[in-house]
């Protein structure tokens, strides 16, 4: 089967995506020439689909959120670690509590009562760039 490449140029944020479907929709995205940027609760699994589509398409996958496990993937990778930091126009990897959190605390408060049906990109700006 041909593919169109209908998502060349975009990029794809997919939460969960290490695992079940969201790892299947990644596949999908990736298969379409999507760059991507995954978060998921367990790590390993979010890594091991990170491999899986770099080797497989060629895709740019961005794991987006600073965890002990990246942090030492960095250590143990270092350049490709700066070359992921550098698609981040903010410059650094979300603080999982400081920025990611934060955000999902207000939309779990009052505050957000009005706010209906949108999506909200944390991602230091990494949509931003062409």
């Amino acid at each position: 089967m041909q593919h169109l490449r209908r998502m060349e140029d975009r990029v794809v944020m997919l939460t969960g995506g290490g695992g079940g479907i969201a790892r299947g929709v990644a596949r999908a995205f990736a298969d379409e020439g999507a760059s991507l940027i995954l978060t998921d609760i367990f790590p390993d699994g979010m890594e091991r689909t990170k491999r899986e589509l770099e080797e497989e398409y060629g895709a740019k996958v961005l794991p987006l959120v600073m965890t002990d496990k990246l942090a030492q993937w960095g250590k143990e990778n270092p350049e490709m670690f700066k070359r992921n930091l550098d698609e981040i126009p903010l410059g650094r990897y979300g603080d999982a509590q400081k920025d990611i959190g934060k955000v999902c605390v207000f939309l779990s408060s009052y505050d957000a009562k009005y706010v209906t049906g949108d999506t909200l990109f944390i991602q230091g700006g990494v949509g931003m760039k062409p």
